[in-house]
């Protein structure tokens, strides 16, 4: 789903705003200016939180795209491999006349429930430390193309982007989905084009704020559902003018 990058900024309230055609995002603090990088296509477009061994990436139609997919884990609990490159895909594709592509690999059954799925040039070493590691890591991948940080709760939202950033203003222009309660599946660009949205094991969708959204905003039926290799449901914003019958 090829998706337009947009404008993210995580508040203490842990709402996102997604607000510009480049994907900016900002660490706000009370007295530090916030740094802001671009990410450009290919792009993350696509992929279910621990279920399915795959993700779907989008970029130019027909493109060879020779990158890197891999998943670091953010879960605390979880001390040996906190913070670590648990795994790394080389994506090896090109994308279809749609600009979607798909990428298999057993390494995005996901260190649930807190991890980060990065989509760049080229793969970092596994079990490379994030914090330890970090100016190696980037130094290592070159491009980055997409970050998107999946939380296991609403209390680690913010301290999730705040752990990437604080060593490497790089990964400041990454996506920290809202905490919906629990695993999302799928987690996925509207419309193959727009912002992140998240469904629920009850079929609810979230977008990048948190906020419930009706399933008939979306230009197709059953838009909770997967869509990996068609173009994502889009949602259409409601007429506030118009109510009741003509």
């Amino acid at each position: 789903a090829l998706g337009v990058i947009s404008g993210h900024t995580c508040r203490e309230s842990n709402e996102c705003d997604i607000n510009s055609h480049l994907h900016l995002a900002t660490k706000t603090t009370k007295a530090t200016k916030t740094k802001t990088t671009k990410f450009h296509e290919p792009r993350i477009s696509e992929f279910q939180d621990g279920l399915i061994a795959g993700v779907e990436i989008s970029g130019p139609a027909g493109d060879p795209f020779p990158g890197c997919l891999w998943v670091v884990n953010l879960n605390d609990f979880d001390v040996p491999t906190y913070l670590l490159v648990v795994g790394a895909k080389p994506t090896d594709t090109s994308f279809q006349s749609n600009g979607l592509a798909f990428v298999f690999g057993t390494l995005f059954r996901f260190i649930t429930p807190s991890f980060a799925l990065v989509l760049s040039q080229a793969c970092p070493t596994r079990f490379q430390n994030l914090t330890a590691d970090l100016a190696n890591i980037v130094q290592t991948v070159g491009q980055i193309h997409d970050l998107v940080i999946v939380p296991g709760s609403a209390a680690r939202v913010s301290e999730l982007l705040d752990s990437l950033i604080a060593q490497e203003p790089e990964f400041s222009a990454g996506s920290v989905l809202p905490y919906i309660g629990g695993p999302a599946r799928p987690i996925f660009r509207g419309g193959s084009t727009g912002p992140w949205f998240q469904v629920d094991v009850n079929r609810n969708i979230f977008d990048e704020g948190g906020m419930q959204v009706p399933l008939d905003d979306f230009d197709m039926q059953d838009p909770w559902a997967p869509t990996l290799g068609r173009i994502n449901p889009s949602r259409v914003p409601r007429d506030p003018g118009v109510t009741g019958d003509p």
